[in-house]
């Protein structure tokens, strides 16, 4: 892990955490880049949450939106699970 590239958001608390980028990728027509980030914490069962956001090619550099609309998540999805079974 410590050559993983690193992140640190705030939370919805304002608190600072960090996280290790897992995977960047854009969508089919390149209008967004996607970013898939976790911290690594296992939960009581052992699995592993990751999260994801996006840019669009309209944003400025560093803005970034939470992926929330099921579109999204259906490609975040498709592409973790292709890179995780890599």
């Amino acid at each position: 892990m410590d050559n993983d590239l690193k992140i640190t958001l705030q939370d919805e608390d304002g608190q600072e955490q960090n996280y290790f980028i897992v995977y960047t990728f854009d969508n089919l027509d390149n209008t967004r880049h996607y970013t898939i980030y976790t911290d690594y914490k296992e939960d009581d069962e052992g699995n592993i949450s990751y999260y994801a956001m996006y840019q669009d090619d309209t944003d400025e550099e560093g803005v970034f939106h939470p992926c929330e609309s099921d579109e999204d998540w259906e490609l975040v999805d498709s592409v973790l699970s292709s890179f995780l079974e890599e």
